[in-house]
């Protein structure tokens, strides 16, 4: 009995997380290609199950959480997701590669909290099948994102045959990748530590639940600015260069003042639209959580005795904090602005000195950066570069011992007004000063938004 209401609970939850995404995301392919990489969640699930099987047991929780659980389930579902992008079609996007990664943690989930209702009993395993659905949701988006955008970060020039970026741009995709693996392995290994402890850190659960919702909030409002790998294809630019591009276009709004009086300023909350079932249903869970706290202040554990879970943590998170958390989940959809704290509080352009240097002869040119990418930088210069043309870069010019850099000319546009008038470059080998002087840099620029608010 317990177990059939702990995966009924799993399937109900499996449905509610379903219909929230399945309804945000919409791609023009049929609905079977749509649900693969749910039907791929479920194979990825019983493949754990039996690498899991033949590995040895310990008594560690911590070996336990992150090795025995989080590395191998995680491990398991990036290779999977990995199959899939590079698989994936011509249109391919980062929102789709996160949605995939939604579908994936779905049906891992359901078929995972189906084995447990199968091999344990009591109502204690409802901690696991509420909470663990999420969690494989989370984990699988944050990991679809940066596998999607590392993806899309290695476009191909068809017609000089070159790959965007060189060394600087391998090395970006490696960063983008290892995140991938190691934000959810961390966040996945966190939660089982958390459970397999007991105690009180169960109550960290929620908020880790929360803290990951909100991080794969973000990272879809992100992934909806990058375009479609077709559409980079025919620009001949990467993901990374049309981050780099959106922040251009800001920093010379921010510089010029283009803004004008009634153009209304970016808000962190939108709070003006409530959507009728999201808020019904967040404010009955959150009324509802509120009611049980009562009830177990007024009656104790007592009246909960039905349910034989002993541990007042796990009793309290079961029953008022997961509602809660779900409840502020529903809540706050659609209210937050992901990009604000990006856009408008830390993307503040420092600028800084670049002397260009060509195999045309002629001198130097000077030219001002006003961001530091990782892969690369855009000038604002009108000389007419071609594209694959090796330039030498030397920042800060005036001190005793400027830092040079190889760079290439990746994207150009010298015409086209609607977008930043310059080039994008590609660094090709970073030296160990160099990355100083970038982190330098971005250290700079986070101070100086930073202490106005701070005075």
């Amino acid at each position: 009995m317990e177990a059939a209401i702990a995966v009924a609970a799993s399937l109900l939850i499996v449905a509610l997380f379903f219909s929230y995404y399945f309804r945000n995301f919409v791609f023009k392919r049929s609905r079977f290609l749509q649900l693969r990489a749910f039907f791929l969640g479920v194979l990825s699930s019983g493949l754990t199950l039996v690498v899991q099987s033949a590995l040895p047991e310990t008594d560690s929780p911590l070996l336990r959480a992150l090795f025995h659980a989080a590395f191998i389930e995680e491990g398991i579902r990036l290779l999977f997701l990995y199959i899939l992008f590079r698989f994936s079609s011509r249109d391919f996007t980062v929102t789709e590669g996160i949605f995939e990664g939604v579908m994936l943690g779905l049906g891992f989930a359901i078929t995972e909290n189906v084995q447990y209702g199968l091999a344990y009993s009591g109502y204690v395993i409802l901690l696991r099948a509420v909470s663990s659905v999420p969690l494989h949701v989370f984990a699988s988006a944050i990991m679809g994102y940066y596998l999607a955008h590392a993806d899309l970060c290695r476009i191909a020039d068809t017609e000089r045959g070159l790959v965007a970026g060189g060394q600087s741009n391998r090395a970006r995709r490696f960063r983008l990748r290892g995140l991938g693996i190691f934000l959810p392995w961390g966040l996945h290994g966190v939660y089982d530590f958390c459970l397999l402890s007991g105690g009180r850190l169960v109550y960290l659960v929620p908020l880790l639940l929360i803290g990951a919702y909100l991080l794969v909030e973000y990272l879809i409002e992100r992934g909806r600015l990058i375009f479609g790998r077709n559409v980079l294809t025919m620009l001949g630019i990467n993901a990374d260069d049309v981050d780099t591009l959106l922040r251009q276009k800001e920093y010379e709004k921010w510089l010029l003042d283009t803004q004008t009086v009634d153009e209304p300023e970016p808000r962190l909350l939108h709070l003006r639209v409530w959507p009728l079932h999201r808020t019904i249903a967040g404010l009955a869970l959150c009324v509802l959580a509120l009611a049980l706290f009562l009830l177990y202040e007024t009656k104790g554990a007592e009246a909960f005795a039905v349910l034989r879970i002993h541990h007042q943590a796990s009793l309290i998170s079961l029953l008022v904090l997961y509602p809660a958390s779900v409840g502020l989940m529903l809540l706050l959809s659609g209210k937050i602005n992901y990009l604000y704290v990006r856009n408008k509080m830390l993307r503040v352009p420092v600028p800084i000195r670049v002397r260009i240097f060509s195999d045309r002869g002629g001198g130097a040119e000077e030219a001002i950066a006003l961001d530091l990418r990782p892969s690369g930088v855009f000038l604002n210069v009108m000389e007419d570069y071609e594209r694959s043309d090796l330039l030498v870069l030397e920042f800060e010019p005036d001190k005793q011992l400027p830092v040079r850099i190889l760079a290439q000319v990746h994207w150009s546009n010298l015409h086209n007004d609607m977008l930043p008038i310059g080039h994008i470059l590609h660094f090709q080998r970073q030296t160990l000063r160099f990355v100083i002087l970038r982190w330098k840099h971005l250290l700079r620029r986070l101070y100086r938004r930073l202490r106005p608010l701070a005075g």
